[in-house]
């Protein structure tokens, strides 16, 4: 079973690798459709402020969930650490992956940051991208019963 994404252009950069992934937070009661960039060079899944307003994830209850701050290119950064489910569709499957997901603190910073889908998730994957081909495709490693199993 193949995930597949796609590239978007990120002018002045090379077009960056991208997959449409739907997002919930069971907790917040909500819900919705991320385009995570493919990072390998980020730790976990990362959902940025423009995502954060668009799922319209409640920042009052965000400040009783563990607080992680990260440093990396981009500077310092906090985030808060919830239960989250990464849900995929394809022709013949509905695949679930249940993991902590990493909500920016910063909703309000109009910076259009993409969220990014990064090794935690990745590297339950085989991960193919060739964008001449215009593939981008992550293929799960343990799939049972429609969900991803996490290694122990």
């Amino acid at each position: 079973m193949v995930l597949h994404g796609y590239y978007l252009p990120t002018p002045p950069e090379t077009p960056s690798p991208y997959i449409g992934v739907y997002v919930s937070f069971p907790r917040f009661g909500v819900s919705g459709l991320v385009d995570f960039l493919v990072d390998s060079g980020a730790t976990g899944v990362i959902i940025h402020s423009a995502d954060v307003r668009e799922l319209q994830i409640p920042r009052d209850l965000l400040r009783t969930a563990p607080v992680r701050i990260s440093r990396g290119i981009g500077g310092i950064q906090r985030y808060y650490s919830e239960p989250g489910t990464l849900s995929f569709e394809t022709e013949s499957l509905h695949l679930r992956c249940h993991l902590d997901l990493h909500i920016a603190g910063d909703a309000d910073n109009p910076a259009r940051i993409p969220s990014l889908l990064g090794r935690e998730f990745l590297n339950l994957c085989d991960l193919r991208l060739n964008h001449t081909q215009n593939l981008v495709a992550l293929t799960p490693l343990n799939v049972d019963a429609g969900g991803i199993i996490l290694p122990p």
